[in-house]
């Protein structure tokens, strides 16, 4: 169940294909919390679940807790890939933060994690916490690598002598495109040819496009909308930015390190998604030049063996079948110790 699966469509369609059903939640504020409550109950009710598996953590995933327990369903996880709040004075006090902290671990038969500096932050400790990745398809990965990527450079008018900039990810605040613009900015008056692939959409979309026309970029920043060829693009580019303001640990830059792309990340994102493959520098956010310099070396770095990065990937359990059955041997044992 979700409130929305808007960029999700491909994923949805993906598990209605394997006998799931996908259901979208309304929205509490919209169509009143009775609605709410009586939809999200009938829905457990009628799937007579084991398990319900919760992205949603502190205070707000007690109304799902409460929901399970009324459905008979005995064990509620959590699943935590946060790691800083929305902006606000009031979410973001240490009394607030202590209190999320404490009702998610109340809350939580199971604590599962994205890593560990994300368990820190929403059950304010990493003990008795289980690490499942978001997990890469390593067959995926194969068959982009074989990819044309000709067709795609004539599409988006890309030059044999531009740096190829990608970065995916929804358009909001956590993830920093004025930044990004900032730095596309300053490489234009360096001189420097390039092209800046925004791939994705949200609600700040439009106010980055007014940017980029602001700053007369439109040339060199191109907004994609919704991509279904990510990894493609990923073979083409030179580097993924991803300058964000807070993260957990962000599935893309796993993504890119799987397609061997070389990654400069915010200093503010957890080191765990650094896989050791000497393809991810971490930066700080407060001075774009610091990044001009490092795009400007993308080019000559090294390339990474295909033997090393898959390697990598399954010794740290970051491929679709090694998190997947990590998943299912954590929930089966607990069902049995039930």
């Amino acid at each position: 169940m979700s409130f929305a699966y808007q960029d999700g469509e491909l994923f949805v369609e993906e598990l209605e294909q394997r006998g799931s059903g996908v259901y979208i939640m309304p929205r509490p504020r919209k169509a009143g919390y009775f609605s709410f409550q009586k939809y999200v109950l009938k829905i457990m009710r009628e799937g007579e679940y084991d398990i319900v598996h919760c992205h949603t953590d502190g205070w707000r995933s007690t109304i799902f807790k409460r929901l399970a327990k009324k459905a008979g369903i005995s064990t509620f996880c959590i699943h935590a890939h946060r790691t800083s709040n929305n902006p606000g004075v009031i979410q973001n006090s240490k009394i607030y933060i202590k209190i999320n902290q404490w009702i998610s671990r109340r809350n939580a038969d199971i604590r599962f994690t994205c890593g560990k500096e994300a368990a820190e932050f929403i059950y304010g400790t990493a003990e008795g916490a289980v690490t499942i990745p978001n997990g890469i398809s390593l067959e995926r990965c194969r068959k982009a690598l074989l990819t044309d990527v000709t067709n795609i450079k004539t599409e988006l008018g890309i030059c044999d002598d531009e740096i190829v900039l990608l970065h995916a990810g929804r358009f909001v605040v956590q993830k920093n495109h004025k930044f990004m613009v900032d730095i596309a900015d300053a490489l234009r008056n360096k001189g420097i040819r390039f092209k800046l692939l925004l791939a994705g959409t949200g609600e700040l979309e439009k106010m980055v496009r007014e940017s980029v026309c602001d700053k007369d970029l439109l040339g060199s920043v191109i907004l994609l909308g919704r991509r279904n060829d990510i990894y493609e693009l990923m073979m083409m580019a030179d580097g993924m930015l991803l300058p964000s303001i807070s993260e957990g640990l962000p599935t893309v830059a796993v993504e890119a390190q799987a397609m061997g792309l070389y990654s400069l990340v915010s200093s503010n994102v957890s080191k765990e998604s650094d896989l050791g493959l000497e393809l991810v520098s971490f930066l700080p956010i407060h001075e774009t030049n610091i990044w001009v310099d490092a795009i400007t070396g993308l080019r000559s770095r090294p390339d990474v063996s295909r033997e090393r990065i898959e390697s990598a990937l399954s010794q740290n359990a970051y491929t679709s079948h090694e998190s997947f059955a990590r998943y299912v041997t954590v929930l089966k044992d607990h069902i049995k110790t039930k």
